[in-house]
């Protein structure tokens, strides 16, 4: 049997991207909703044929490697990007731990890592590889999400929303819900 599975899809323009699982494993597709074009993004010099939440941002596509390293805490994830340009593919940079809720915004990687038994919002730029945690309050912030020039989670069921431009932090505050 042969069935695929298909699942963690995200879109951005006219490109849709997800993972495709099979009794070969896990690979990335990326679909071009015009030209109706499906192409497989290429295993990048490894045995593992297991690839996982691809993200879609302009031209490029990023997603992870789990299970390569095994250290004190866990897994460590490779991540690796393509410029569908040029179709150059680079690895990122590993991370230890689990990451979660990645978003992609033009050369930096938005996510929440699970560290030091907490878990926060941080970006990690692609080009430059510097990383930067975006809160620095140590405890549980979940549910984050990118959009346009911002970042926005919750802690302790508060919403903060983080300005990229302005690198500056709020507190949203709403009347409607008190």
């Amino acid at each position: 049997d042969n069935k695929a599975e298909e699942h963690d899809y995200d879109i951005y323009n006219r490109k849709i991207v997800w993972e495709n699982e099979n009794n070969t494993g896990q690979q990335i597709i990326i679909y071009d909703i015009d030209s109706k074009n499906i192409t497989q993004i290429p295993f990048y010099k490894i045995s593992d044929p297991f690839q996982y939440h691809p993200r879609i941002y302009n031209n490029k596509v990023v997603w992870a490697i789990d299970g390569w390293d095994f250290e004190e805490d866990g897994n460590t994830y490779d991540y690796f990007y393509i410029d569908l340009t040029t179709n150059e593919i680079k690895k990122i940079n590993s991370f230890l731990g689990g990451i979660h809720d990645v978003k992609f915004y033009g050369d930096i990687m938005y996510y929440n890592d699970y560290r030091n038994k907490t878990m926060g919002p941080y970006s990690y730029n692609i080009i430059t590889n510097e990383e930067e945690k975006i809160n620095y309050i140590d405890s549980l912030q979940i549910e984050s999400d990118i959009g346009e020039n911002y970042v926005v989670w919750r802690y302790e069921n508060k919403t903060y929303v983080y300005d990229i431009e302005k690198n500056r932090e709020k507190e949203i505050k709403s009347k409607i819900l008190s």
